[in-house]
């Protein structure tokens, strides 16, 4: 059955009724996941003790705190050797105090919400931007930064696995 020129075809329709229903289908996925997540916590917080984490809470020394702080406090400086090299690679020039608060914000931002990528690319979009670096070029520097994160885990991973 041939069809008429400017009639939308059968593929067509249920790309347009698929477009009608976004929201729907949208709204769904959502549900969905915020389901499986209200599950997943539920399931994870039956296995936890109140009176199990206090005790371990005091029988945590100030000098095993205070180590663990350092130890935060090192990793985020390390953390703000991916951007410095990430700049140098596309060859942009930031005071490195600029580097180190983007750094900071973004890595914490990542790793408390999840999707590094995304959070702290949106960080370094609107930091980076507002000193004067081009969209491309911070896009770059996101890209790098995951790569060189990515590298960095899979190594470590490996050698984990040795």
């Amino acid at each position: 059955m041939s069809e008429k020129r400017g009639e939308p075809g059968e593929g067509y329709r249920w790309a347009a009724r698929l477009y009608a229903l976004r929201h729907w289908v949208l709204g769904g996925l959502i549900l969905l996941i915020a389901v499986l997540l209200f599950e997943t916590l539920h399931s994870l917080t039956r296995e936890l003790s109140y009176t199990a984490i206090v005790a371990a809470i005091g029988d945590t020394t100030v000098a095993q705190h205070l180590l663990a702080m350092l130890a935060t406090a090192l990793s985020y400086v390390a953390l703000t050797g991916y951007d410095r090299s990430a700049l140098r690679y596309v060859g942009v020039v930031v005071p490195y105090r600029l580097v180190a608060q983007t750094s900071f914000i973004a890595y914490a931002l990542g790793n408390t919400i999840g999707l590094g990528v995304l959070t702290g690319g949106a960080v370094r979009l609107r930091m980076y931007g507002a000193a004067g670096v081009e969209a491309g070029a911070i896009s770059r520097v996101i890209a790098f930064d995951a790569f060189a994160f990515g590298l960095g885990i899979s190594v470590v991973g490996a050698l984990a696995l040795l």
